[in-house]
């Protein structure tokens, strides 16, 4: 199985189970209550995010750009673009920075 399917295999049941916050005011939300575990930026996000991204990684959440379009994720969540989405489940995190991390090859913001 590809890697985009099966991160994006991870989204939809993060998503059912209700452990995801999607968009940016989500994101911000989630992570000023610390109730992410970690953020992920579309490929295809703009430097707003990555700037965005930056403010995050002080907060010692991890952050890290996948290989799915805004246009793909928003799909997955029946929007038109999504470049932000914040993890609420540290088992949905380790699964997904692992697959990130492992399989990849894209760039992280955490060194």
């Amino acid at each position: 199985m590809s890697y985009q399917k099966q991160l994006l295999g991870l989204l939809g049941l993060a998503l059912r189970a209700g452990k995801l916050e999607i968009g940016r005011d989500a994101v911000e939300r989630s992570v000023h209550a610390q109730t992410a575990s970690l953020v992920l930026l579309a490929y295809d996000a703009k430097n707003q995010s990555e700037k965005f991204a930056e403010k995050i990684k002080c907060a010692s959440i991890p952050v890290r750009r996948c290989r799915i379009s805004k246009t793909q994720l928003g799909s997955l969540f029946h929007k038109d673009h999504v470049a932000q989405i914040a993890v609420l489940d540290a088992n949905f995190s380790r699964g997904m920075i692992d697959l990130i991390d492992r399989g990849s090859g894209d760039k992280s913001f955490q060194k």
